[in-house]
């Protein structure tokens, strides 16, 4: 801060004033005295370390610095890291391209270790970013010198300055694409104006990247200086978490200052605080300036001095300072705080000696889908089009700012306040509008869209590739299912069917709810409000019903080939439930396997091969036990011994075994053995869609993998 007073102040005797009228030489001659006496004052106080008190945790990562994600990597692979995942935007602007090179400077700084006003302080010291080789659509290519405009080129080429200084451009040598490139250009992106009419697929680019070496140095309370060329660092203080140190100024920008813990890390920097210092020498100079300063205030009052060249004359006779030569600084007292105790100071020093980064990257150019055409506009009429891969305009430019894709067949712009969806027919080339919406911009199998009458009307289906409609839009509900089959409702009904993709209803609309799975529909419908009417069938993908409502239950869905379904058994008279047979049929709805409700009195759907049964007690509790396993045959594979059971969600299952009121919970292998004892019994199974893996969780708290493996709590 009072190094830049000192600066002011000094530009402010030396600036040429305007009108040099004698208010404005005495008000400039005061405000000079005002700085002086300001910086005068200021550099004469002394930092003094003040410790407080801290509270600070070490288990708390929010004290310490992220660590360095690319620490143990070398500079130059962390920069061509950085570099390979720049993305560039293309504009079509026929006969050019407008590319725009996200430069990301922030995080650059960050790559660098220097503070994020580098690139502002040291414009030369930016990337430069050269195009070597351009590449088109069309799978041509050419060299890409004399072929592209940058913003810079075009200043350095037309830049005019006028008698004040002021930079400008002679606009009159400038076409509109060059006056597009200037209105457009921005400072966080690297700007090339392409001159090819033709959608560029991608180009070469060389990077260069001056560079300067860091070292790093420790300072402690033992050893407080470090001897640079510049002059010496001195750790003058450090108590707790607060640091003081002396730093030549000159060095300011190309150091770092960072505090570290006792065991290493780094301590977030919460504060700091700088002053530059002067020699005595100097301090009796700027008090001798002042004095001249002030004598020169009154020859001006007495009119002896009236222009601005005989106020610098006289004060630099006066004084004997010399205002052309470069100002000699001092140094800084910096003080710094940190989020805890420090236990060492790191110092990191860049170099003054600099090294070249070079690379050569392609950058691909992205284009919405990735499929002709693509939207371009016009430079004169500001309209937007569709343009081919060769450059040539397959729309016209007829369109405003607001078209724009909604998917590779359908495109939408608005006019006077009101939406328009257009259709692009890829064979033809045409394009055209429709009276309807596009309720989904999801492409389905590659050419069917989900179109609505307007925003949450009613939902039908369109062939993209033709234009024709194949769903009438009249449903609330339209859910696509592989390998083509749409499920939908009527809009006023609710009852819910089934189309093809070809618009041909393969089941009516009279069901309450239709579920398709693995090559089935599974229905349900209810006559009547009696829970007893409902009626559960099962359709096989041409729409004929399999089941035919002979089943009072569809449980889940067919596995391994098979499907389970029951008939309740009950009283003529009284009809209450007396039991349950259980069936597993074929894909044709044969039954394949039969349990009568003497033998098992619970079933459950085929799991990896197996499927879980509970056999029929002849007591008062039916539902007390002995579980087992049986095969596609039928055949119990794993006898009905065990109170409880899951299926085989790994490579075990669990069970729960009950001898004389002493129960033991374990993991089973198919073959019936216990692989793993359990310390306590079932909660519940989930499984983790990310993981693709089921879990199980015991009583107490334990959750195990169905291999067997112990899970820890995250």
């Amino acid at each position: 801060m009072l190094r830049n007073i000192c600066v002011f102040f000094l530009s402010v005797i030396c600036m040429a004033v305007h009108g040099q009228s004698k208010e404005i030489l005495l008000s400039e001659v005061k405000k000079s005295q005002e700085n002086l006496r300001m910086f005068l004052q200021f550099s004469n106080l002394q930092i003094k370390l003040e410790p407080a008190a801290v509270v600070f945790d070490p288990k708390d990562d929010f004290n310490f610095e992220q660590k360095d994600p690319n620490a143990g990597t070398t500079l130059d692979a962390t920069l061509q890291a950085f570099f390979s995942t720049i993305r560039i935007n293309n504009t079509l602007l026929p006969p050019n391209n407008f590319l725009s090179l996200e430069k990301d400077k922030f995080k650059l700084t960050q790559l660098l270790g220097v503070e994020n006003s580098y690139f502002l302080d040291h414009a030369d010291k930016e990337p430069r970013y050269t195009p070597t080789q351009i590449h088109f659509l069309d799978q041509t290519s050419i060299e890409a010198k004399g072929q592209y405009t940058t913003k810079e080129a075009l200043i350095a080429k037309y830049g005019r300055t006028d008698a004040e200084g002021y930079a400008d451009i002679d606009s009159t040598k400038l076409s509109d694409a060059d006056r597009f490139l200037l209105h457009n250009a921005s400072s966080f992106d690297q700007d090339f104006l392409v001159h090819a009419a033709k959608p560029i697929k991608a180009i070469d680019m060389e990077i260069t990247l001056p560079l300067r070496e860091h070292r790093l140095h420790l300072l402690t309370p033992a050893q407080n200086k470090l001897s640079t060329p510049s002059g010496t660092i001195s750790l003058i203080a450090m108590e707790e978490n607060k640091a003081l140190l002396e730093v030549p100024a000159v060095l300011e920008k190309d150091i770092q200052i960072q505090a570290l813990y006792q065991d290493g890390r780094r301590l977030k920097q919460r504060s700091s605080n700088s002053r530059t210092s002067i020699t005595k020498e100097k301090r009796v100079q700027y008090k001798t300036l002042l004095q001249v300063l002030e004598q020169a205030q009154t020859t001006i009052e007495k009119d002896k001095i009236t222009n601005q060249d005989q106020l610098t004359a006289y004060i630099q006779k006066q004084s004997g300072l010399e205002f052309n030569r470069p100002e000699e600084l001092g140094n800084t007292q910096i003080e710094l705080t940190f989020s805890g105790p420090i236990a060492q100071i790191e110092l990191k020093i860049w170099d003054t000696a600099e090294k070249l980064f070079t690379t050569h990257l392609t950058y691909p150019i992205a284009y919405y889908n990735q499929q002709d055409p693509y939207i371009a506009a016009d430079l004169k009429t500001g309209r937007v089009g569709l343009l081919d891969r060769t450059g040539k305009w397959v729309v016209e430019p007829k369109f405003n700012n607001n078209f724009r894709p909604i998917n590779a067949y359908f495109y939408w712009d608005q006019i006077d306040d009101e939406g328009q969806t257009y259709h692009f027919n890829p064979t033809t080339k045409t394009l055209h509008p429709v009276n309807y919406q596009i309720d989904d911009p999801t492409i389905y199998q590659e050419k069917y869209v989900k179109i609505e009458t307007k925003t949450n009307g009613p939902i039908g289906m369109v062939d993209a590739t033709t234009g024709k409609i194949m769903i009438p839009m009249q449903h609330e509900l339209l859910h696509f299912n592989a390998p083509g089959f749409w499920i939908a409702n009527q809009q006023n009904s609710e009852k819910e069917g089934a189309y093809t993709n070809q618009g041909e209803i393969l089941l009516p609309f009279r069901f309450d709810h239709v579920k398709y799975e693995n090559g089935f529909f599974y229905t349900e419908y209810n006559p009547t409000e009696y829970i007893y009417d409902e009626q559960k069938n099962v359709f096989n993908n041409k729409g004929q019903n399999i089941t035919n409502g002979k089943y009072s239950e569809i449980k889940g869905t067919f596995a391994d080939g098979l499907l389970l379904v029951t008939k309740e058994i009950r009283e003529p008279k009284t009809k209450d439930i007396k039991g349950i047979h259980y069936f597993f049929i074929d894909s044709t709805g044969h039954e394949v396997l039969s349990f009568p409700t003497e033998k098992y009195h619970l079933a459950e759907p085929f799991y990896k091969g197996l499927a879980r049964v509970e056999k029929r007690n002849n007591d008062e509790y039916l539902y007390d036990g002995d579980y087992g396993f049986i095969d596609n045959k039928g055949r119990e594979v794993i006898p009905t011994m065990y109170d409880n059971a899951t299926d085989f969600h790994g490579k075990y299952a669990y069970v729960a075994i009950k001898k004389q009121d002493q129960y033991t919970y374990a993991f089973i292998d198919r073959k019936n053995n216990i692989v793993m004892k359990l310390p306590s019994g079932y909660q519940y199974s989930w499984y983790d869609e990310k993981k693709q893996k089921w879990y199980i969780r015991l009583g107490d708290e334990e959750v195990y993998d169905y291999d067997g493996n112990p899970i820890k709590a995250e």
